[in-house]
């Protein structure tokens, strides 16, 4: 994947991102199970006595996929070494702020954020080919 597509699908998944964290709350407590799911890349998932899962258990896995990716560039950014990057990240992506609504929470002018946000996806995003 290029730069630009782990962008745009990380911005797509952090739109989903609350979302998907609250049904799989209830997922999860309809499935006790859920939990200990073995998910395999390119394959159906199976639940620990090999079965196929269908329906809200697969529904379960891709939710489960987007909200871990999120998680992980969110992660990569705390660990750039740029102050707030996680933080800014998720109140604009996740939280849906805008960059003047952002760049107040933050205290820094619009400007600044939107240099602060190259510097962070350059950082985060900038090494990632495949």
């Amino acid at each position: 994947m290029t730069k630009c597509d782990l962008k745009t699908r990380f911005k797509h998944s952090g739109d989903l991102y609350l979302t998907e964290k609250k049904l799989m709350r209830e997922l999860e407590q309809k499935y006790n199970d859920l939990k200990d799911i073995v998910f395999e890349d390119n394959v159906f998932p199976l639940d620990i006595e090999g079965h196929y899962l269908r329906g809200e258990r697969e529904l379960y896995r891709f939710m489960k996929e987007n909200t871990v990716f999120v998680e992980t560039i969110l992660n990569k950014a705390d660990e750039t070494g740029i102050e707030h990057a996680g933080d800014i990240l998720s109140y604009m992506i996740i939280e849906h702020h805008t960059q003047d609504d952002t760049a107040w929470q933050f205290q820094m002018t619009r400007r600044q954020l939107q240099y602060l946000l190259d510097r962070i996806y350059e950082e985060v995003f900038g090494n990632e080919q495949a």
